[in-house]
Protein backbone atom coordinates (compact mmCIF):
# COMPACT_ATOMS: atom_id res chain seq x y z
CA UNK A 1 0.00 0.00 0.00
CA UNK A 2 1.57 3.28 -1.07
CA UNK A 3 1.59 6.41 1.08
CA UNK A 4 -1.07 8.28 -0.97
CA UNK A 5 -3.48 5.39 -0.67
CA UNK A 6 -2.90 5.27 3.09
CA UNK A 7 -3.69 8.97 3.40
CA UNK A 8 -6.86 8.71 1.32
CA UNK A 9 -8.03 5.56 3.13
CA UNK A 10 -7.47 7.29 6.52
CA UNK A 11 -9.53 10.29 5.37
CA UNK A 12 -12.25 7.87 4.22
CA UNK A 13 -12.33 6.28 7.71
CA UNK A 14 -12.60 9.68 9.29
CA UNK A 15 -15.38 10.78 6.87
CA UNK A 16 -13.25 13.57 5.44
CA UNK A 17 -12.86 12.30 1.86
CA UNK A 18 -14.05 14.82 -0.85
CA UNK A 19 -15.48 14.11 -4.29
CA UNK A 20 -12.20 14.39 -6.25
CA UNK A 21 -10.39 12.41 -3.58
CA UNK A 22 -13.02 9.61 -3.84
CA UNK A 23 -12.30 9.23 -7.55
CA UNK A 24 -8.56 9.35 -6.98
CA UNK A 25 -8.87 6.69 -4.28
CA UNK A 26 -10.91 4.38 -6.57
CA UNK A 27 -8.33 4.77 -9.36
CA UNK A 28 -5.52 3.86 -6.94
CA UNK A 29 -7.42 0.75 -5.85
CA UNK A 30 -7.97 -0.34 -9.47
CA UNK A 31 -4.38 0.43 -10.42
CA UNK A 32 -3.03 -1.67 -7.57
CA UNK A 33 -5.41 -4.50 -8.28
CA UNK A 34 -6.99 -4.35 -4.81
CA UNK A 35 -10.27 -6.20 -4.57
CA UNK A 36 -13.31 -4.45 -3.11
CA UNK A 37 -13.42 -6.93 -0.20
CA UNK A 38 -9.79 -6.20 0.73
CA UNK A 39 -10.41 -2.47 0.54
CA UNK A 40 -13.46 -2.90 2.77
CA UNK A 41 -11.39 -4.82 5.32
CA UNK A 42 -8.83 -2.02 5.46
CA UNK A 43 -11.63 0.53 5.78
CA UNK A 44 -13.24 -1.34 8.70
CA UNK A 45 -9.89 -1.60 10.50
CA UNK A 46 -9.24 2.10 10.08
CA UNK A 47 -12.75 2.97 11.28
CA UNK A 48 -12.22 0.95 14.47
CA UNK A 49 -8.89 2.70 15.02
CA UNK A 50 -10.57 6.06 14.41
CA UNK A 51 -13.31 5.12 16.87
CA UNK A 52 -10.68 4.31 19.53
CA UNK A 53 -8.87 7.58 18.84
CA UNK A 54 -12.12 9.52 18.95
CA UNK A 55 -13.06 7.92 22.28
CA UNK A 56 -9.63 8.78 23.71
CA UNK A 57 -9.69 12.39 22.54
CA UNK A 58 -13.33 12.85 23.52
CA UNK A 59 -12.52 11.65 27.06
CA UNK A 60 -9.57 14.02 27.14
CA UNK A 61 -11.73 16.98 26.10
CA UNK A 62 -14.69 16.25 28.39
CA UNK A 63 -14.66 17.84 31.86
CA UNK A 64 -15.31 15.68 34.91
CA UNK A 65 -18.97 16.64 34.98
CA UNK A 66 -19.50 15.55 31.29
CA UNK A 67 -17.40 12.34 31.18
CA UNK A 68 -19.10 9.11 30.13
CA UNK A 69 -20.32 6.96 33.01
CA UNK A 70 -17.86 4.26 33.91
CA UNK A 71 -20.16 1.35 33.04
CA UNK A 72 -21.03 2.89 29.65
CA UNK A 73 -17.39 3.54 28.75
CA UNK A 74 -16.49 -0.05 29.71
CA UNK A 75 -19.22 -1.50 27.49
CA UNK A 76 -18.13 0.60 24.49
CA UNK A 77 -14.51 -0.42 24.89
CA UNK A 78 -15.59 -4.07 25.29
CA UNK A 79 -17.58 -3.88 22.06
CA UNK A 80 -14.57 -2.51 20.16
CA UNK A 81 -12.34 -5.22 21.62
CA UNK A 82 -14.86 -7.98 20.81
CA UNK A 83 -15.15 -6.91 17.17
CA UNK A 84 -11.54 -7.97 16.47
CA UNK A 85 -9.69 -7.21 13.28
CA UNK A 86 -11.71 -7.19 10.03
CA UNK A 87 -9.60 -9.84 8.40
CA UNK A 88 -9.86 -12.38 11.26
CA UNK A 89 -13.43 -12.49 12.59
CA UNK A 90 -14.24 -15.06 15.26
CA UNK A 91 -16.39 -17.91 13.95
CA UNK A 92 -18.50 -18.14 17.07
CA UNK A 93 -18.48 -14.47 17.99
CA UNK A 94 -21.93 -13.22 19.02
CA UNK A 95 -23.64 -10.57 16.96
CA UNK A 96 -22.74 -7.04 18.01
CA UNK A 97 -25.28 -5.26 20.14
CA UNK A 98 -26.69 -2.46 17.94
CA UNK A 99 -26.83 -0.21 21.04
CA UNK A 100 -23.05 -0.17 21.17
CA UNK A 101 -22.21 -0.28 17.44
CA UNK A 102 -19.83 2.56 16.60
CA UNK A 103 -20.86 4.62 13.55
CA UNK A 104 -18.19 6.19 11.32
CA UNK A 105 -17.06 9.52 12.53
CA UNK A 106 -18.92 12.21 10.62
CA UNK A 107 -17.20 15.48 9.92
CA UNK A 108 -18.59 18.37 11.85
CA UNK A 109 -17.59 21.43 13.89
CA UNK A 110 -14.68 20.93 16.28
CA UNK A 111 -15.93 20.43 19.88
CA UNK A 112 -15.02 23.15 22.38
CA UNK A 113 -11.63 22.24 23.87
CA UNK A 114 -11.67 23.08 27.58
CA UNK A 115 -8.15 21.92 28.33
CA UNK A 116 -5.28 20.33 26.44
CA UNK A 117 -3.24 19.82 29.62
CA UNK A 118 -3.78 16.06 30.04
CA UNK A 119 -1.39 13.15 30.70
CA UNK A 120 0.63 12.17 27.63
CA UNK A 121 -0.45 8.53 28.06
CA UNK A 122 -3.92 9.27 26.72
CA UNK A 123 -2.67 10.26 23.28
CA UNK A 124 0.28 7.88 23.13
CA UNK A 125 -1.90 4.83 23.79
CA UNK A 126 -4.58 5.87 21.30
CA UNK A 127 -1.94 6.60 18.66
CA UNK A 128 -0.37 3.20 19.26
CA UNK A 129 -3.71 1.49 18.65
CA UNK A 130 -4.36 3.43 15.43
CA UNK A 131 -0.85 2.74 14.17
CA UNK A 132 -1.24 -1.00 14.83
CA UNK A 133 -4.50 -1.11 12.82
CA UNK A 134 -3.08 1.03 10.01
CA UNK A 135 -0.08 -1.27 9.55
CA UNK A 136 -2.38 -4.29 9.45
CA UNK A 137 -1.10 -5.83 12.68
CA UNK A 138 -2.41 -9.16 13.85
CA UNK A 139 -5.22 -9.63 16.31
CA UNK A 140 -2.79 -10.09 19.25
CA UNK A 141 -0.98 -6.83 18.59
CA UNK A 142 -4.26 -5.01 17.99
CA UNK A 143 -5.69 -6.32 21.26
CA UNK A 144 -2.52 -5.22 23.09
CA UNK A 145 -2.84 -1.72 21.61
CA UNK A 146 -6.50 -1.53 22.65
CA UNK A 147 -5.60 -2.73 26.14
CA UNK A 148 -3.00 0.01 26.41
CA UNK A 149 -5.61 2.59 25.35
CA UNK A 150 -8.08 1.36 27.96
CA UNK A 151 -5.42 1.32 30.70
CA UNK A 152 -4.28 4.82 29.72
CA UNK A 153 -7.86 6.10 29.89
CA UNK A 154 -8.44 4.58 33.33
CA UNK A 155 -5.10 5.85 34.64
CA UNK A 156 -5.77 9.35 33.30
CA UNK A 157 -9.22 9.35 34.93
CA UNK A 158 -7.72 8.30 38.27
CA UNK A 159 -4.98 10.94 38.00
CA UNK A 160 -7.57 13.57 37.11
CA UNK A 161 -9.72 12.62 40.11
CA UNK A 162 -6.69 12.66 42.41
CA UNK A 163 -5.64 16.04 40.99
CA UNK A 164 -9.12 17.42 41.65
CA UNK A 165 -9.09 16.12 45.24
CA UNK A 166 -5.57 17.46 45.82
CA UNK A 167 -6.51 20.83 44.34
CA UNK A 168 -9.61 21.08 46.55
CA UNK A 169 -7.59 20.11 49.66
CA UNK A 170 -4.90 22.66 48.81
CA UNK A 171 -7.54 25.36 48.29
CA UNK A 172 -9.20 24.55 51.62
CA UNK A 173 -5.82 24.53 53.39
CA UNK A 174 -4.88 27.86 51.79
CA UNK A 175 -8.22 29.37 52.85
CA UNK A 176 -7.73 28.12 56.42
CA UNK A 177 -4.19 29.51 56.58
CA UNK A 178 -5.36 32.82 55.16
CA UNK A 179 -8.06 33.05 57.84
CA UNK A 180 -5.52 32.22 60.55
CA UNK A 181 -3.09 34.79 59.12
CA UNK A 182 -5.75 37.51 59.23
CA UNK A 183 -6.55 36.56 62.84
CA UNK A 184 -2.91 36.61 63.93
CA UNK A 185 -2.33 39.98 62.26
CA UNK A 186 -5.34 41.34 64.10
CA UNK A 187 -3.98 40.05 67.42
CA UNK A 188 -0.58 41.60 66.62
CA UNK A 189 -2.15 44.97 65.89
CA UNK A 190 -4.12 44.79 69.15
CA UNK A 191 -0.98 43.86 71.11
CA UNK A 192 0.92 46.78 69.59
CA UNK A 193 -1.87 49.17 70.50
CA UNK A 194 -1.88 47.90 74.08
CA UNK A 195 1.90 48.30 74.21
CA UNK A 196 1.72 51.91 73.03
CA UNK A 197 -0.99 52.65 75.58
CA UNK A 198 1.05 51.04 78.35
CA UNK A 199 4.17 53.00 77.35
CA UNK A 200 2.18 56.24 77.55
CA UNK A 201 0.90 55.29 81.01
CA UNK A 202 4.42 54.44 82.19
CA UNK A 203 5.81 57.75 80.91
CA UNK A 204 3.07 59.64 82.72
CA UNK A 205 3.69 57.60 85.86
CA UNK A 206 7.43 58.29 85.58
CA UNK A 207 6.79 62.03 85.51
CA UNK A 208 4.58 61.72 88.56
CA UNK A 209 7.21 59.72 90.42
CA UNK A 210 9.90 62.29 89.61
CA UNK A 211 7.66 65.05 90.96
CA UNK A 212 7.02 63.02 94.08
CA UNK A 213 10.76 62.39 94.46
CA UNK A 214 11.50 66.13 94.26
CA UNK A 215 8.79 66.80 96.81
CA UNK A 216 10.17 64.17 99.17
CA UNK A 217 13.71 65.50 98.72
CA UNK A 218 12.51 68.99 99.64
CA UNK A 219 10.67 67.57 102.63
CA UNK A 220 13.80 65.66 103.67
CA UNK A 221 15.84 68.87 103.65
CA UNK A 222 13.22 70.67 105.69
CA UNK A 223 13.02 67.79 108.17
CA UNK A 224 16.79 67.67 108.59
CA UNK A 225 16.78 71.37 109.36
CA UNK A 226 14.02 70.88 111.86
CA UNK A 227 15.93 67.99 113.48
CA UNK A 228 18.99 70.19 113.90
CA UNK A 229 16.85 72.90 115.42
CA UNK A 230 15.21 70.51 117.87
CA UNK A 231 18.55 68.98 118.83
CA UNK A 232 19.94 72.44 119.52
CA UNK A 233 16.95 73.27 121.68
CA UNK A 234 17.25 69.93 123.46
CA UNK A 235 20.94 70.36 124.18
CA UNK A 236 20.40 73.91 125.27
CA UNK A 237 22.46 76.95 124.32
CA UNK A 238 26.18 76.69 123.68
CA UNK A 239 27.80 76.61 127.12
CA UNK A 240 30.94 78.56 126.15
CA UNK A 241 28.89 81.34 124.54
CA UNK A 242 26.57 81.61 127.50
CA UNK A 243 29.51 81.66 129.88
CA UNK A 244 31.02 84.55 127.95
CA UNK A 245 27.72 86.42 128.15
CA UNK A 246 27.56 85.95 131.91
CA UNK A 247 31.12 87.22 132.36
CA UNK A 248 30.18 90.41 130.53
CA UNK A 249 27.26 90.97 132.94
CA UNK A 250 29.25 91.60 136.09
CA UNK A 251 29.20 87.96 137.19
CA UNK A 252 31.27 86.47 139.99
CA UNK A 253 34.33 84.60 138.61
CA UNK A 254 36.34 82.40 140.97
CA UNK A 255 39.29 80.05 140.18
CA UNK A 256 39.34 76.45 141.39
CA UNK A 257 41.67 75.48 144.23
CA UNK A 258 42.95 71.90 144.05
CA UNK A 259 42.83 70.05 147.35
CA UNK A 260 44.89 67.07 148.62
CA UNK A 261 42.62 64.21 147.39
CA UNK A 262 44.77 61.71 145.45
CA UNK A 263 42.40 61.91 142.43
CA UNK A 264 43.28 65.55 141.70
CA UNK A 265 46.39 66.35 143.76
CA UNK A 266 48.81 65.62 140.97
CA UNK A 267 46.43 65.81 137.97
CA UNK A 268 47.15 69.46 137.13
CA UNK A 269 43.50 70.47 137.35
CA UNK A 270 42.60 74.10 136.53
CA UNK A 271 39.56 76.16 135.71
CA UNK A 272 37.03 78.49 137.28
CA UNK A 273 33.40 79.06 138.16
CA UNK A 274 31.28 81.97 136.86
CA UNK A 275 28.11 82.90 138.74
CA UNK A 276 25.62 85.68 137.98
CA UNK A 277 23.40 86.49 141.00
CA UNK A 278 20.90 88.44 138.93
CA UNK A 279 20.33 85.53 136.53
CA UNK A 280 20.76 82.95 139.32
CA UNK A 281 22.84 80.95 136.83
CA UNK A 282 26.45 80.10 136.22
CA UNK A 283 29.01 77.80 134.57
CA UNK A 284 31.96 75.73 135.71
CA UNK A 285 35.09 75.30 133.54
CA UNK A 286 37.53 72.43 134.07
CA UNK A 287 40.80 71.42 132.45
CA UNK A 288 42.61 68.24 133.51
CA UNK A 289 39.83 66.93 135.76
CA UNK A 290 40.04 63.12 135.53
CA UNK A 291 37.22 61.27 133.67
CA UNK A 292 34.84 59.28 135.85
CA UNK A 293 32.80 56.10 135.40
CA UNK A 294 29.13 57.11 135.93
CA UNK A 295 28.28 53.60 137.09
CA UNK A 296 30.74 53.90 140.00
CA UNK A 297 30.89 57.59 140.97
CA UNK A 298 29.88 61.06 139.81
CA UNK A 299 31.04 64.61 140.50
CA UNK A 300 28.67 66.87 142.48
CA UNK A 301 28.64 70.67 142.99
CA UNK A 302 27.78 72.32 146.30
CA UNK A 303 26.92 76.04 146.65
CA UNK A 304 27.44 77.68 150.00
CA UNK A 305 25.00 80.55 150.60
CA UNK A 306 25.52 83.11 153.37
CA UNK A 307 21.80 82.96 154.00
CA UNK A 308 21.89 79.19 154.66
CA UNK A 309 23.70 77.09 157.27
CA UNK A 310 27.08 75.97 155.95
CA UNK A 311 26.36 72.40 157.09
CA UNK A 312 23.65 72.12 154.43
CA UNK A 313 25.00 73.75 151.24
CA UNK A 314 22.77 73.94 148.11
CA UNK A 315 22.98 71.02 145.68
CA UNK A 316 24.28 72.45 142.38
CA UNK A 317 23.80 69.20 140.38
CA UNK A 318 25.86 66.13 139.43
CA UNK A 319 27.98 65.86 136.26
CA UNK A 320 30.46 63.60 134.48
CA UNK A 321 33.79 64.16 132.77
CA UNK A 322 34.36 61.96 129.72
CA UNK A 323 37.65 63.33 128.34
CA UNK A 324 40.84 65.13 129.17
CA UNK A 325 40.10 68.37 127.29
CA UNK A 326 38.48 71.52 128.59
CA UNK A 327 34.91 71.02 129.75
CA UNK A 328 32.23 73.63 130.54
CA UNK A 329 29.34 72.49 132.74
CA UNK A 330 26.20 74.47 133.53
CA UNK A 331 25.33 74.98 137.23
CA UNK A 332 21.93 73.51 138.16
CA UNK A 333 20.97 74.73 141.68
CA UNK A 334 18.02 72.89 143.22
CA UNK A 335 16.87 76.06 145.04
CA UNK A 336 17.44 79.75 144.48
CA UNK A 337 20.78 81.10 145.62
CA UNK A 338 20.68 84.34 147.59
CA UNK A 339 24.37 85.08 148.20
CA UNK A 340 26.91 82.55 146.95
CA UNK A 341 30.14 82.67 148.92
CA UNK A 342 31.87 79.39 148.00
CA UNK A 343 31.60 76.47 145.52
CA UNK A 344 32.90 72.95 146.25
CA UNK A 345 33.28 69.77 144.13
CA UNK A 346 32.98 66.34 145.75
CA UNK A 347 33.03 62.77 144.39
CA UNK A 348 29.85 60.91 145.31
CA UNK A 349 28.03 57.69 144.48
CA UNK A 350 26.03 57.53 141.18
CA UNK A 351 23.12 59.99 141.25
CA UNK A 352 24.68 62.12 144.01
CA UNK A 353 23.61 62.64 147.61
CA UNK A 354 21.39 65.04 149.50
CA UNK A 355 24.00 65.78 152.15
CA UNK A 356 27.68 65.04 151.49
CA UNK A 357 30.03 63.71 154.17
CA UNK A 358 32.77 65.57 152.28
CA UNK A 359 35.12 62.63 152.54
CA UNK A 360 36.08 63.14 148.87
CA UNK A 361 36.38 66.92 148.68
CA UNK A 362 38.29 67.71 145.49
CA UNK A 363 38.06 71.43 144.51
CA UNK A 364 37.04 74.74 146.10
CA UNK A 365 36.33 78.18 144.68
CA UNK A 366 35.51 80.87 147.29
CA UNK A 367 34.99 84.56 147.44
CA UNK A 368 37.69 86.44 149.34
Amino acid sequence: MNDRRKDLQADQALGALGGDEVREFEQLLQGQGTSPSAAEKDRNALERAAAALDLAFTAARKPAAEALPTHLRSKILAAVAAAGPADAPAADAPAADPRFTLAPHAPGPEPIRRSWVQPAGWFAAAAAAGLALWLGAGSGELKAARDQSIAALEQATTQRDLANVTSKAASARAETLQTQLVGVRGELAQAREQLRSRETELLERTDQLMDERDTLAFSETALLGRIEQLEAELNGPDAASERSVLIDRDSLALDWQVLEDPLVADAGVSGDVVWNPAANAGYMRFAGLPANDPSEAQYQLWIFDSAINADTPIDGGVFDISGSGEVIVAIDPKIAVTDATMFAITLERPGGVVVSDRSRLLLLAQRG
